[in-house]
């Protein structure tokens, strides 16, 4: 019979987990920018002070503060492996847009109120280009963070697991907006708005080239997007297992407004179980010539680089469901509103034309869909 009572060795054991009263958990150290030598000066480079404070940052898994509304210059690329950066409404300004970025990596990085300013002009390829690259990082929180302008795409997720991301404005980039790849997952995005992307406003890609892992980008959620004036999809998913984006409003992107596929000129995955809820595209596909839907979805029937696993190496498009859409009107590019083109099953699209001018349908099954049953587009 089990005793009631717990033995003295049980009862010191339990006790030991229990905190002491008068002992303070240590709490993370604090500083402050000007600690490292670094102070606000909108036309100095302070590339060495600042990099220092990152490094202590890095180190100690601290709270590096930066002034309020101050300026930082940096000449070369910036690196945070975990810790805490309240930027306090601060700026770090790249004087070079082909070495701007600043990249996270590690467990546990937090980042808030900042902005992050480049004066690129051209677009670049190379990492060195982003505003913000998040890279092999996990637990991670960027809030209030601003991105003006990059060689590249505004913020990037590489590799990247277990991220928050709040209230975040992308604007003037000279690529995607928001990019995540390379196999992210477990990612939550609210409040994000994208203004005059020089490529896809939000985006989820995945590519199945032989230097890539060939994993999916997996389990994104996100909620209140607005993308206006960007120069190619609003929101991409071209790669993507278990995303959902909710209240979505895109306005005038070049291509379509909601857009899901597997292309085979940049060797991107199919997806599977993509959910949109509550989207309004206003005057999208405004390119001449694209021949894309305000909302296209499409997949291929298998990858340029196959791997073993079914899962992760299929192309299709399959498991969709798009509810409450509402399209205000079609740009010159527009094929029609809703368009379903290749090797696609399972898609349901509900939802309504607005007030804009129409003269395409309403939505389109091509004709080359294997199973045209397994698509329903109810546009009334």
């Amino acid at each position: 019979m089990t005793s009631p009572y717990l033995s003295r060795r049980a009862m010191v054991a339990a006790l030991a987990l229990l905190p002491v009263a008068g002992r303070a958990v240590a709490a993370a150290p604090s500083r402050d920018i000007r600690d490292f030598g670094a102070v606000s000066d909108p036309g100095r480079d302070q590339q060495a002070a600042l990099q220092r404070a990152l490094a202590w940052c890095s180190q100690t898994k601290g709270l590096l503060r930066l002034e309020k509304g101050g300026v930082y210059c940096h000449s070369d690329m910036l690196d945070l492996d975990g810790g805490a950066i309240a930027g306090m409404g601060a700026t770090l300004k790249a004087l070079d847009p082909n070495k701007g970025r600043l990249r996270v990596t590690g467990s546990g990085a937090r980042i808030s109120d900042l902005t992050l300013a480049s004066p690129a002009t051209r677009r670049i390829q190379a990492y060195s280009g982003f505003g913000l690259l998040v890279q092999a990082a996990s637990d991670f929180t960027l809030a209030n963070v601003t991105v003006r302008g990059a060689a590249t795409a505004g913020i990037a997720l590489d590799d990247a697991h277990g991220g928050t991301l709040q209230r975040i404005l992308v604007r003037d980039t000279m690529a995607d907006g928001l990019h995540i790849t390379n196999g992210s997952s477990d990612i939550s995005v609210s409040d994000y708005q994208a203004i005059n992307t020089g490529d896809d406003g939000f985006a989820v890609v995945s590519y199945d080239r032989p230097n890539q892992k060939g994993r999916r980008v997996s389990n994104v959620r996100a909620t209140r997007l607005t993308i206006t004036d960007g120069h190619a999809r609003g929101v991409a998913v071209v790669g993507g297992a278990d995303v959902t984006v909710s209240d979505v409003r895109v306005v005038r992107s070049a291509c379509a407004g909601l857009y899901l596929n597997s292309e085979r000129s940049y060797g991107t995955f199919g997806n599977a179980r993509i959910t949109a809820r509550r989207v309004q595209l206003v005057d999208c596909v405004t390119r001449k010539g694209i021949n894309q839907g305000a909302v296209h979805i499409q997949g291929r029937p298998d990858c340029s680089v196959q791997r073993a696993g079914a899962d992760a190496i299929a192309c299709s498009t399959q498991s969709v469901t798009v509810s409450e859409l509402e399209i205000d009107g079609l740009g010159p590019g527009a094929r029609a509103g809703v368009v379903a083109a290749g090797s696609v099953r399972d898609v349901r699209v509900t939802g309504r034309r607005g007030a804009g001018k129409w003269a395409r349908p309403a939505a389109v099954v091509d004709p080359g869909v294997r199973d045209p049953g397994a698509v329903s587009l109810k546009i009334s």
